[in-house]
C-alpha cells in the first residue's frame, strides 16, 4: 500500500472518530420555563387599538409576576418604542408613577409593556400591554401680569416698567422676562419665538428672559409659551409687542397762523391774523400761511405732511403758504391751495404730520 493510500486511510477513520465523539454529545435542553407577567392595578387595556381609552397623563400602575419553576427577579417596561434594546428599562418595583406624554394640544397615544425577568435572566416573551391615550386637564399658561420688558436705549439709557404696545426707540436692545404656572401638573422649560423665526428657541425651567438687540425700525412680536411635565404646551400664546421708532411730534403754532381772502370787488384782501384759535372761523376760499414745530428721539424730521383745509401739500420746511402750494392743471405753475367749504359740524381739520428719516410717519398728529 502507497504512502497517500495510508493517508487517506487516516484521514477516514480520524472523521469517522470525530463524528463519532459528536453523537455521544447529548443535546441542551432548556428546561427553564419563562415567567409571566400581569398588570393588575391601571385602566383596562382597549382590545381595539383604533379606540385606545384615555388615561391621565401622571398614572399609578401595579403589576406582578409569575415563575413555576424559580422566582421572579424584576421587570423590564418600555413606554411605545421597542425596537431599541435600551429603550427597555429594568426595575425590581412592582408599582410607580409614570407622566406620560401628552399632545402638544390634546391627548396621545401610548403603549405601555412590561415583563417579569426570572431569577436565570430569562424573561416574559409576552409581556402584559396597556394601550391608551394621555390627556392633560390643564395646559400651562404664561401669567401676563409676570412679563416685564426693559429697553436699552442708545439716547434715553436703561428704561423700566414698559409693557406689551409700548415704544422704544429704534436701535435699542430689551430684555422680555416672563414666568407661568401648570394647574395640573409643573413646568419644565419654556419656548419662545421672535418676528418671524422659523424655529421655536427651547429655555430651560430657570431661563425666564431673552435679550433681543439692535431692534430695526417696525414692531416686533416675542411669542412666549410653558410647556409642562406631560409635554403639553401653552395653549394659548402669550405675545410681548414692542414698536421700534417712535413718532415725531409736531406743534402747529396757532400764532402764527394766518388766512388771506382776496376780494378783488373791493380792491384789497381780508387778513385774518397773524394768530388764531381753535374753532375760529376762516372765510371760505382764504389761503392760510403757518409754522410749526417738530422733534423726534430716534433722529431727525425730514419732511411733513398737511392738511390745511385743502389737498394735502407736502413740504420739508417748517412754514407754509398755501397761496403758492397748488399746482395749476392747465399751466404747471403754483397756484393758491384755498379752503374748501365744509358741513360738518367740528369744522375743518388742519394738522401736520412729521415723518422722520426712517419714514415713520406721525400717527396721533396736533390738530
Amino acid at each position: 500500500m502507497g504512502r497517500s493510500s495510508w493517508t487517506a486511510l487516516f484521514t477516514l477513520v480520524a472523521f469517522a472518530m470525530a463524528a463519532g465523539c459528536e453523537r455521544d454529545d447529548p443535546p441542551a435542553i432548556d428546561r427553564n420555563r419563562p415567567p409571566e407577567t400581569f398588570v393588575t392595578l391601571g385602566p383596562e387595556s382597549s382590545s381595539n387599538p383604533n379606540d385606545p381609552v384615555d388615561l391621565y397623563y401622571r398614572a399609578h400602575l401595579f403589576w406582578r409576576g409569575e415563575d413555576v419553576d424559580g422566582s421572579v427577579a424584576g421587570f423590564r417596561w418600555a413606554v411605545d418604542d421597542t425596537t431599541d434594546p435600551s429603550a427597555w428599562r429594568f426595575t425590581t418595583e412592582t408599582d410607580s408613577i409614570f407622566r406620560f406624554e401628552v399632545a402638544e394640544i390634546g391627548a396621545k397615544e401610548h403603549l405601555f409593556l412590561i415583563r417579569a425577568v426570572d431569577n436565570e435572566g430569562k424573561q416574559d416573551a409576552s409581556p402584559d400591554t396597556l394601550r391608551f391615550e394621555s390627556f392633560t386637564t390643564h395646559a400651562p399658561v404664561i401669567d401676563p401680569n409676570r412679563v416685564s420688558v426693559v429697553a436699552q436705549s442708545p439716547t434715553l439709557g436703561t428704561i423700566t416698567g414698559l409693557t406689551s404696545g409700548d415704544t422704544v426707540e429704534v436701535f435699542s436692545d430689551i430684555e422680555v422676562c416672563w414666568n407661568g404656572s401648570d394647574e395640573d401638573g409643573f413646568v419644565v422649560g419654556w419656548e419662545t419665538k421672535f418676528d418671524d423665526e422659523a424655529m421655536w428657541r427651547f429655555h430651560a425651567i430657570e431661563d425666564t428672559c431673552r435679550t433681543l438687540t439692535q431692534l430695526s425700525p417696525g414692531l416686533h412680536i416675542l411669542s412666549i409659551r410653558a410647556i409642562d411635565d406631560a409635554g403639553a404646551k401653552s395653549s394659548s400664546i402669550n405675545r410681548v409687542r414692542i414698536q421700534s421708532n417712535f413718532d415725531p411730534v409736531s406743534m402747529l403754532d396757532l400764532s402764527t397762523f394766518r388766512a388771506v381772502l382776496p376780494r378783488p370787488w373791493m380792491g384789497d384782501s381780508l387778513i385774518i391774523g397773524p394768530g388764531v384759535a381753535e374753532l375760529d372761523t376762516l372765510p371760505l376760499g382764504a389761503t392760510i400761511s403757518t409754522c410749526w414745530t417738530s422733534t423726534d428721539i430716534d433722529g431727525p424730521v425730514v419732511r411733513y405732511d398737511l392738511n390745511l383745509g385743502g389737498p394735502n401739500p407736502n413740504t420739508t420746511a417748517l412754514c407754509v403758504d398755501t397761496d403758492t402750494t397748488g399746482t395749476n392743471p392747465a399751466t404747471g405753475m403754483p397756484a393758491p391751495e384755498r379752503l374748501r367749504n365744509t358741513d360738518a359740524g367740528s369744522g375743518l381739520p388742519f394738522f401736520v404730520k412729521g415723518i422722520d428719516i426712517l419714514d415713520n410717519v406721525e400717527q396721533r398728529p396736533d390738530t
